[in-house]
C-alpha cells in the first residue's frame, strides 16, 4: 500500500500470535473476574479507599488547587465526550482518512464498552458507602468496567499508532515515545484521582483496561479490513451510496438492539436503595446535582445515554461523503500546518458552544426521553454533520483548504481525487 508517497507496510504494528494469546485469554477470563470482583474485592476495596481519604492526601506537598487540577486532567481527557471531540480535532487538524476510522471504530467500542456496564450493573464506591465522598465529583452512570480506563487504554493508544507510527510519513521516535511516557504517566494519574475520589473500584480501572487492551489488539488485527472498508464507505464515491446506506442501518440496528435491552432492564432491575439513600446524604456534594439531573435513578438511564455515539457514526456518514463533493481528501490533509490549526479551533468552538447550548435546553427537565433526544442523540448527529459535511465546505469558502491548482503544482504526482 502506498500513502501520501510513502509504502505502508500493511504487517507492520500487527499483533505477534503470543498478544493474540493473551488477548483470548483476557477475554475468556474477564467475566468471572468481573462477578469475583464484585463479590469478594468490593468490600476490601472499599475499607482501602476510606483510608485513603481520611488518611492520605495526594496534594498535601506542593499547590492544593494546581495539584488538584493536574491529577483531574487525565481523567476528563479519557471521558467520553472529550474522545467524541478529540475524533472532531483530529478530522480537522490530521489525516481525514485516518480520522474517519478512529470515528468510527471508537463510537463502536464505547457502545460496546457501555452496554458491557449495563450487563455486570456495577457501582461506584460513593454510591455504595456512605463514609466515602466523591469530592464534588458527580457522576451516575456505571462504574465498571471502566469507560475512562477503556478509552484511555484504547483510543489514546490506537491514535498514537495509526496517526505517529504506522501511516506517518517521517515518524520521530523519539518524540512519539516521550508521548507514551507522558500517556502512561497520565495513566497513573487517572488511578489515583478515580479510587482516591471514590469514582472506581481499582478492579473497575483493572478490567476496563483489559477491555480496552482486548479491542485495541482485535483493531490492529483487523485494521487492514477496517482500513479499505472506511475508504470504500467514505471516500470511494462509486460505492459510497451502497455502503454508507449498509452501515447506517448496522448502526440503527445497534441503537434498537441497545434500546430493547434497555427497556428490559429497566422494567425487570431493581436498583439498590443504598445508592439512593447514600447520593441524598445530606453532605454529600452531589446531592442536589443528584435531584437535578439523576431524578432519583443512577446507573442505567445515564449508561443508556452514552450509546447516543452511535448518532456521531450516522451523522458522519453521511456528511463526510457530501463534504467529498467539494474537494479531495489529498487537498484536505495537504493544507498548509496554520490553516489546518484555525480551522480545527474554529471547528471545535462551534462544535462546543453547540453541546452547551443544547444542554441548556434540557437542564430543566427529568425527562428521560426529552434528555437523551435533544441532550444526546440530536446534538451528536447535527455537531458530527456539521464538523463532517458542512463546516469542511465552509472552510473551502473561507480557503482553510488547499486550492486545487496549489495541490497540482505542488503534487503533480498525487493530484489524482479519491
Amino acid at each position: 500500500m502506498k500513502r501520501f508517497g510513502k509504502v505502508i507496510d500493511t504487517n507492520s504494528y500487527m499483533p505477534g500470535s503470543f498478544l493474540r494469546l493473551v488477548t483470548l485469554i483476557t477475554i475468556i477470563v474477564i467475566i468471572p473476574l468481573q462477578l469475583f470482583c464484585d463479590g469478594f474485592v468490593q468490600s476490601k476495596e472499599q475499607t482501602l479507599i476510606i483510608h485513603m481519604q481520611t488518611g492520605w492526601i495526594p496534594c498535601s506537598d506542593w499547590s492544593t488547587e494546581f495539584c488538584h487540577v493536574a491529577i483531574a486532567i487525565p481523567h476528563w481527557v479519557f471521558r467520553t465526550k472529550f474522545v467524541v471531540f478529540s475524533c472532531f480535532a483530529l478530522l480537522l487538524l490530521a489525516d481525514s482518512w485516518l480520522a474517519y476510522k478512529t470515528t468510527l471504530v471508537t463510537c463502536m467500542g464505547i457502545v460496546f464498552i457501555s452496554f458491557l456496564q449495563m450487563c455486570f450493573k456495577s457501582g461506584r464506591p460513593f454510591w455504595d458507602v456512605q463514609d466515602i465522598t466523591s469530592n464534588g465529583h458527580c457522576v451516575f452512570d456505571f462504574g465498571g468496567p471502566s469507560e475512562s480506563a477503556f478509552n484511555m487504554t484504547f483510543f489514546w493508544t490506537y491514535v498514537i499508532i495509526m496517526f505517529l507510527f504506522k501511516y506517518y510519513k517521517n515518524p520521530n521516535k523519539i518524540v512519539n515515545w516521550i508521548i507514551i511516557v507522558v500517556l502512561l504517566g497520565f495513566w497513573v494519574a487517572n488511578y489515583i484521582f478515580s479510587v482516591y475520589n471514590g469514582m472506581n473500584y481499582l478492579y473497575q480501572l483493572v478490567l476496563g483496561q483489559m477491555i480496552g487492551f482486548c479491542y485495541l489488539i482485535a483493531s490492529l488485527v483487523f485494521d487492514n479490513e477496517i482500513h479499505r472498508y472506511s475508504l470504500r464507505t467514505g471516500f470511494s464515491m462509486r460505492s459510497s451510496r451502497a455502503r454508507k446506506f449498509y452501515l447506517f442501518f448496522f448502526s440503527l440496528g445497534l441503537f434498537i438492539f441497545f434500546l430493547v435491552i434497555f427497556s428490559s432492564m429497566r422494567s425487570t432491575w431493581t436498583m439498590p436503595q443504598d445508592w439512593i439513600v447514600n447520593a441524598n446524604y445530606e453532605d454529600n456534594p452531589c446531592q442536589q446535582e443528584f435531584m437535578t439531573e439523576a431524578n432519583n435513578s443512577i446507573g442505567l438511564n445515564q449508561t443508556f445515554e452514552k450509546s447516543s455515539v452511535i448518532f456521531v457514526v450516522i451523522g458522519m456518514i453521511f456528511a463526510w461523503p457530501f463534504a467529498m463533493l467539494h474537494f479531495s481528501a489529498l487537498q484536505w490533509i495537504n493544507t498548509a500546518r496554520w490553516k489546518r490549526v484555525v480551522r480545527m479551533i474554529l471547528g471545535l468552538s462551534i462544535a462546543v458552544g453547540a453541546f452547551f447550548f443544547f444542554a441548556w435546553i434540557v437542564s430543566d427537565t427529568n425527562d428521560l426521553a426529552t434528555i437523551f433526544f435533544f441532550g444526546h442523540a440530536l446534538p451528536n448527529f447535527l455537531i458530527s454533520f456539521f464538523i463532517f459535511g458542512l463546516f469542511p465546505i465552509m472552510c473551502k469558502w473561507m480557503h482553510l483548504i488547499q486550492k486545487e491548482d496549489q495541490f497540482v503544482e505542488q503534487f503533480p504526482d498525487l493530484a489524482v481525487p479519491n
